[in-house]
């Protein structure tokens, strides 16, 4: 998730040196400070493409936007789709969403994934432990000891010296629960992941609420120029206080 920090702090000041100074001298203020000018200025106009769409299609409504020099528009800064911006928590949970089938669950020391019972973190990876750090070895205090994720969703899988996952991303319990894999079945999710809970009525408001996020799409998704239903948009509100909440508590 660094990646993600790093851009969504990099891309408003590129832009705004970039309207003050013009691009030969961005250009040269990016050579200096070692960015990469035209992959954020091809970022930038990717983006603006995707919000044209959907403020074209609704999802977007424009009221949320501004102009700037005539034809460019942006995102106001207290947009209302922007409300759970700042939450790192559903970020996180949301990319899971779109990699489905990339969930690895810790597993006496590796990981398992759907197709793969013996993974490990590729050292590339900013979540990757050396054995010594990962278990404490040399060290006093057990607090001192790092630890590695329960959960993690990666983009890819190699085979090296073993079977590696690359470019990881930790994820909570929650997160697996309310957006992870493809279905909820009861208590099975994709039909490998156990989901288990010491209190029952909370495993059956975490279904619930999986559902009730599956209808609220459904909805959005049927009639995007209208807004949801009263009830389905406090079910929503509730998941992304709770999520920035088990943030809190990470």
């Amino acid at each position: 998730m660094f990646s993600y920090e790093i851009l969504s702090r990099t891309a408003p000041i590129f832009q705004d040196f970039k309207n003050k100074n013009g691009w030969q001298e961005t250009r040269l203020f990016s050579d200096y400070n070692f960015i990469g000018s035209t992959a954020i200025h091809s970022i930038h106009s990717v983006k603006s493409q995707l919000l044209d769409e959907l403020t074209r299609i609704g999802l977007v409504p424009r009221s949320d936007l501004e102009r700037h020099h005539s034809r460019i528009k942006t995102l106001r800064h207290d947009a209302s789709v922007n409300a759970n911006a700042d939450s790192l928590s559903l970020f996180t949970a949301l990319l899971s969403c779109g990699l489905p089938d990339n969930l690895a669950s810790k597993r006496h020391g590796s990981y398992q994934s759907r197709v793969e019972g013996n993974a490990g973190i590729h050292p590339s990876s900013v979540l990757f432990q050396p054995y010594k750090s990962r278990y404490g070895k040399g060290q006093k205090d057990d607090e001192d000891r790092k630890k590695t994720p329960h959960w993690l969703l990666y983009q890819e899988m190699v085979i090296t010296s073993q079977v590696f996952l690359r470019r990881c991303t930790a994820l909570t319990p929650l997160q697996v629960v309310l957006f992870g894999g493809y279905q909820l079945d009861g208590i099975i999710l994709d039909d490998w992941i156990a989901v288990n809970s010491s209190c029952e009525q909370t495993l059956h408001l975490m279904s619930v609420a999986r559902k009730e996020i599956n209808t609220a799409l459904d909805l959005r998704v049927m009639d995007p120029k209208n807004k949801l239903p009263e009830e389905n948009q406090e079910v929503l509100d509730a998941v992304c206080d709770t999520l920035f909440d088990d943030e809190s508590f990470e």
